[in-house]
């Protein structure tokens, strides 16, 4: 090359569809074809955050709640011991009939694991009792839960309104199982169902699972998402009203 030759004027290189992509100029520079960039699904989330910044604190919140509640629940096996426990002095509140068969059989079950209330914290009235328990029959009954067989409960994770009320209202419960309450010893997938004691089948601990997954997470999860539902509509109402 001459030394006061340039580089050639323009050279091209077309695609496969016919366009020319880019083109190298004489100043060394490129020139691109763009095209308009398509709005995606992280593009309305993006805009909704920085728009609405509380509602999607509160519904990203329940969305996350609601996936790290899947995986704790399904896919973590839950076990008793002293590391769930606080070795609290609790009642079981239940029927005078099953209480009476509680004290001669001297076992507690059910189907979805035992559930407790802080003996400190026990409510005197009938309102009260569903109320912490939601457990809509009868439960003028108590059962005393002392010793190493408390060592099986635990306290809500406090994930929300809802697991926060129930943990601070005194509510415990198990893994599912069954209380030998003559040894105090918790027996881990034992249930109780149509008056006998026995191990649980594979869907009965799956039910129990979505039960469980539901008190500790859904109901949480789900006051979250509706609570920043309710934050947007009422912005987007407050903002029509003013235009």
């Amino acid at each position: 090359m001459a030394p006061n030759e340039s580089l050639l004027p323009l050279r091209s290189y077309p695609c496969a569809s016919g366009q020319n992509p880019f083109s190298v100029l004489e100043s060394g520079t490129v020139a691109t074809n763009t095209a308009p960039h398509e709005r995606g699904l992280i593009d309305e989330v993006i805009d909704f955050a920085k728009e609405h910044p509380i509602s999607a604190a509160l519904i990203g919140t329940g969305l996350a709640v609601a996936t790290v509640g899947l995986g704790r629940t399904f896919l973590l096996e839950e076990k008793a011991g002293a590391a769930l426990g606080e070795g609290e002095n609790l009642v079981h509140l239940t029927n005078p009939s099953a209480a009476e068969a509680i004290g001669a059989s001297e076992r507690v079950g059910g189907r979805f694991g035992i559930f407790a209330v802080k003996a400190d914290q026990l409510p005197v009235s009938s309102a009260g009792r569903f109320l912490n328990t939601l457990v809509p029959r009868d439960l003028t009954a108590e059962v005393q839960i002392t010793g190493d067989a408390t060592r099986a409960f635990r306290a809500p994770s406090p994930v929300g309104p809802f697991s926060l009320l129930r943990r601070i209202g005194g509510v415990r419960s198990t893994p599912l199982g069954s209380i030998d309450l003559a040894s105090n010893q918790f027996v881990p997938n034992e249930i109780f169902k149509d008056g006998v004691f026995r191990a649980a089948t594979p869907s009965e601990r799956l039910i129990y699972k979505t039960h469980q997954y539901m008190l500790d997470y859904l109901i949480d999860a789900e006051a979250w998402v509706g609570t920043g539902m309710v934050g947007y509509a009422l912005t987007k109402d407050s903002q029509h009203r003013r235009r």
